[in-house]
């Protein structure tokens, strides 16, 4: 797994349009199922404390993504994302239940698999751009900049380059500038802890 998240930002290309919102959300549930293909991986070894500790709480960011991307799919797969969730929960509590939360990880994947690849399929925006103007630098700090940032540099994982223009399209340069020098620590750091591993102390 590669880890370059700076390329696709940079890139020349970006179109000056914000893009269409329905490619915005095929790209969030690609990277959910990228992230539940990932956590089936990660959670078959043990893991550290801190690991353990960034992955509930991306766990719990994965559910809020399916939420805002497909509303009607969350809400049809509400039984598996509520026991992920919560086996989630219980796991930061209780180092033993990682293998129950794998089977609940599993489960989640079989259960939105097949929603999530049906929908990942839209192509980048082409034709008349979307009216809505580019985010500003001067709206980034009502927006949570560094909120903003883990989610702008977690749909960039490994997207191919053909698509990010629907991620990056939607910030100005300078804009993407600032995420991309100033604020990409913080995704940067949990992505490489939590798929890579790391943190002191004995892995359960």
């Amino acid at each position: 797994m590669s880890l370059d998240l700076t390329v696709s930002s940079a890139s020349p290309s970006v179109p000056p349009s914000a893009p269409s919102a329905p490619a915005l959300r095929a790209v969030g549930l690609a990277a959910v199922g990228r992230d539940l293909d990932r956590l089936s991986r990660v959670l078959a070894e043990p893991v550290t404390a801190v690991r353990r500790a960034a992955l509930v709480a991306h766990i719990g960011f994965l559910v809020d993504q399916i939420r805002v991307a497909d509303p009607d799919l969350a809400e049809r797969q509400a039984g598996p994302l509520s026991r992920l969730r919560h086996e989630s929960r219980c796991w930061s509590r209780e180092p033993g239940r990682r293998e129950a939360l794998l089977g609940t990880v599993r489960q989640a994947a079989a259960a939105l698999g097949p929603a999530i690849a049906a929908r990942s399929d839209v192509p980048p925006p082409t034709g008349r751009p979307d009216p809505a103007p580019p985010i500003a630098l001067r709206d980034l700090p009502t927006q949570h900049p560094t909120a903003l940032a883990y989610r702008y540099f977690w749909l960039l994982d490994e997207l191919p380059p053909a698509a990010a223009a629907t991620v990056v399209g939607r910030y100005r340069g300078s804009v993407r500038w600032v995420l991309r020098n100033v604020l990409s620590g913080g995704y940067n750091r949990r992505a490489y802890l939590m798929w890579f591993g790391g943190g002191t102390g004995p892995a359960l």
